[in-house]
């Protein structure tokens, strides 16, 4: 606790917060149990009591390799094993803190990856053993929220698993727990919901019903495996708080998102015609996400591999610098598939190339109170517009709520952003709520420090309010410094504050000469372009009436040559 409170007096006060030296396990192989007679190909290997088994070895026919990672597991560990061998109540504690954590389970088609994620009656999956711990976290965090959502990626299409009416019916959800984000693919609009939960029996209930809803068919391992990507995104809010001095600590926001990868698989093997086409579907969408791995192992990483396939596209915000990413190799011991095997071995070792930076996520939500003044608590809840400001877009206790579909605002990225949305105060079985705010995980969280930031993004609320037809409050008319101090919160006496906004106005002068530079630049080269396509036409033109004389010279010379009397 006095880590976390640490660190966002650290945001607070304008220094970057960077968690490092944490015991995480960035890639890790699980080897999955030989339930039949057949030979083995791969093999944890033993190590004295006491130490963590971090070597794999595989039998290549004429060699022995050895492989080692951050950890390995055994088909004798559990899923319990795996969680807190993975370190996760340290994850769990590095979400409250407000980082985006990104776990994946990666393999061969039945090697044991969906057992890991969703786990079975007999053993709790990781997912289970995430928010129970989470759950357990929010207890001791007064006001902290936790939301969740789950669907579903299958070629070019996302399908929502959550199913609140159920548990609205049941009493166990409100409405206004349930609103939705949306992802523009191609011509369509995919919507999922995003549901506040308050306890962890509602939140477990309603994720084992959206994995019972996920795509199963035919594969060449099982006659019922998995056939389609399963996001799970936790998102935990924490509200704003005042510190001793005075000052604020901005509310932070954190996601711990679980992937549980379709298989990889040749197509030809698969027995049935749909799971050929199911699998063809997969393994592009692998293939991208292999070429978006890859790029976060050379430090390269750009915004067109976003716009590669649709599963990317949704996890793009949790896998860019700032987040965390850990890897779980799933793999088939058995001698038969000992070529997959390899191929998902090698993969795991180039990804021990992938260093995570792990950064915080903060909202400074501009408030018109002064300093030393109360903080508002109005009550708030995930919205569905995800293009819009982390800071922008919130509105104020007693307005009204918006329409269930938001409008489109360009391409959506799942949670990259959120707007807030009015809902009273729910509850779950008794338990109450804290001040509840608008859920906005996003890679690049710029801190709004500046006044002239808190002025747009308040102008960006009004806005929205209207696009959505609530009623909006009197505009706030700045005819004094001393109005402008009330509006923005900051005070115009005070040395720091003026030395801050020298330092932004000298950045701007130095932005916008950048700017002017690179725009007279532009200018110039087109200018030359422009040039240079007009003498390329003048000589295509040349060109042409050249070549219609000579047809015409061609053509005289050959009526010549029919009407001499030679000819005739």
């Amino acid at each position: 606790a006095r880590r976390r409170s640490d660190s966002r007096e650290s945001q607070a006060a304008g220094r970057p917060v960077r968690l490092r030296n944490c015991p995480f396990v960035s890639v890790a192989v699980r080897v999955q149990p030989n339930f039949s007679d057949e030979p083995v190909a791969i093999w944890a290997k033993q190590t004295p009591e006491g130490e963590l088994q971090r070597r794999v070895c595989c039998h290549r026919g004429y060699i022995l390799e050895e492989y080692e990672f951050s950890r390995v597991f055994g088909p004798e560990d559990s899923n319990s094993r795996l969680f807190h061998d993975l370190q996760g109540p340290a994850l769990t504690s590095s979400v409250f803190n407000g980082v985006n954590e990104t776990l994946f389970a990666y393999g061969q088609t039945g090697s044991g990856k969906t057992h890991t994620i969703f786990g079975t009656r007999q053993d709790a999956g990781l997912l289970q053993l995430f928010v129970r711990r989470i759950f357990d976290q929010a207890e001791l965090s007064p006001g902290s929220t936790v939301h969740a959502c789950c669907y579903e990626v299958l070629g070019d299409s996302l399908t929502d698993l959550v199913d609140s009416q159920a548990k609205i019916a049941r009493g166990l959800l409100q409405a206004e727990d349930v609103v939705y984000d949306e992802l523009f693919i191609k011509t369509q609009r995919c919507r999922y919901q995003i549901v506040r939960v308050g306890c962890m029996e509602t939140c477990l209930s309603l994720l084992q019903d959206a994995a019972v809803r996920r795509t199963a068919g035919i594969s060449s391992c099982n006659m019922n495996s998995s056939r389609s990507h399963a996001v799970v995104h936790l998102f935990v809010q924490n509200p704003a708080s005042e510190v001793s001095d005075g000052g604020m600590i901005p509310s932070s926001i954190g996601a711990l998102t679980l992937v549980d990868l379709a298989g990889t698989e040749k197509e030809h093997e698969n027995p049935s015609e749909r799971g050929r086409k199911s699998a063809r579907l997969l393994n592009t969408s692998l293939s991208s996400l292999n070429r978006l791995l890859r790029k976060l192992q050379t430090g390269s990483l750009d915004e067109s591999e976003r716009r590669q396939s649709v599963l990317n596209k949704c996890l793009w915000e949790y896998l860019r610098p700032g987040c965390g990413i850990a890897l779980i190799f799933c793999a088939s011991p058995l001698l038969r598939h000992r070529t997959m095997t390899l191929s998902t071995l090698a993969m795991a070792t180039d990804s021990k190339l992938i260093h995570s930076q792990r950064k915080s996520q903060f909202i400074h939500i501009p408030s018109p109170y002064p300093h030393g003044g109360p903080v508002p608590q109005p009550q708030f809840s995930p919205a569905a517009s995800p293009r819009s400001s982390q800071a922008d877009g919130r509105y104020q206790a007693g307005w009204a709520s918006p329409p269930p579909m938001p409008k489109a605002h360009g391409d959506r990225t799942p949670r990259q952003n959120s707007q807030g949305r009015t809902t009273p105060t729910s509850s779950c079985k008794g338990k109450g709520r804290g001040a509840d705010f608008c859920l906005t995980p996003q890679g690049n969280n710029p801190e709004i420090s500046s006044p002239f930031k808190a002025l747009s993004s308040q102008e960006s609320r009004y806005r929205r309010a209207h696009d959505y037809g609530a009623p909006q409050e009197p505009e706030f008319e700045l005819n004094s410094v001393a109005d402008l101090e009330q509006f923005c919160g900051y005070n115009s006496q005070s040395p720091a504050a003026l030395q801050s906004l020298v330092l932004q106005n000298e950045k701007l002068k130095r932005k916008l000469t950048k700017t002017r530079a690179r725009s007279q630049e532009r200018l110039g080269r087109e200018g030359r372009e422009k040039e240079q396509l007009g003498a390329d036409n003048a000589a295509l033109q040349r060109e042409c009436e050249w070549s219609t004389e000579l047809l015409m010279f061609d053509v005289l010379n050959c009526c010549a040559a029919l009407t001499s009397p030679e000819f005739c």
